[in-house]
């Protein structure tokens, strides 16, 4: 999916704004990684299974992200 496609101006976009102000605040995080999964899944033209290596990328870079954070403590 691309981002100037009338799929995503006129359907994902309106959805995903409406779905991520519709739900309470500590949810929305969550909303945000659903959308993004499904903004990938729909934008990988039908291989789904890289939807894996995704989340995969995207674990790794949370931990990472946290690490991080506690290495800047020590600095």
């Amino acid at each position: 999916m691309v981002f100037s496609s009338i799929g995503f101006i006129f359907i994902f976009f309106p959805l995903f704004l409406f779905s991520y102000y519709k739900v309470p605040e500590t949810y929305r995080n969550i909303v945000l990684f659903v959308g993004s999964l499904v903004f990938y899944l729909f934008g990988s033209y039908g291989h789904p299974e890289y939807i894996g290596l995704f989340v995969a990328s995207i674990v790794l870079n949370y931990f990472f992200g946290l690490l991080l954070r506690i290495k800047k403590h020590t600095w």
